[in-house]
């Protein structure tokens, strides 16, 4: 096996795939992915009798590395009447706002830094009811690679 930066590793070449090691009997690669944000290719080749790497089919999959939080703003959709319940819900935009944690409460008493609270969207509008308006609506985007961004706060009038 080995990895590099997907623009620059060609699986076809021989060069720079790692030794296999049998643990308990099974072939095993220890190959890490590396760190830094970036696009990867992480490459898999037969070996031949001479313990080389024949590399006429290997496979490979690709791998994006990304370490940063989301920083696009979030949209909340919000649809009521003027005296009805409101439901609310953020819109999704994978793969930077692919999961949400919210939160919602009285305007004078939902602080939105604070980590207490907040509940997983499930896909579901949350409902608010008319006599509980206006009311603090708090939500924290998180990409498709689990980086939680900061969170957003909306005014439910």
């Amino acid at each position: 096996m080995k990895s590099g930066s997907a623009a620059t590793t060609d699986c076809r070449v021989a060069d720079g795939y790692g030794e296999p090691q049998s643990i308990d009997g099974v072939v095993a690669f220890d190959e890490p992915v590396p760190p830094d944000e970036g696009v990867y290719v992480l490459c898999a080749a037969t070996v031949d009798s001479t313990g080389a790497a024949s590399t006429d089919s290997a496979g490979y999959a690709v791998m994006q590395i990304d370490n940063t939080a989301p920083t696009i703003d979030i949209e909340l959709v919000v649809r009521s009447a003027v005296g009805e319940d409101a439901h609310v819900e953020p819109l999704f935009s994978p793969p930077e706002l692919s999961s949400f944690d919210v939160k919602f409460g009285p305007r004078a008493q939902t602080d939105c830094s604070a980590p207490d609270g907040y509940f997983i969207f499930r896909r579901v509008p949350i409902l608010i009811p008319a006599e509980q308006r206006p009311a603090v609506v708090c939500v924290i985007g998180e990409d498709e690679a689990g980086n939680r961004g900061r969170p957003h706060e909306f005014v439910v009038l």
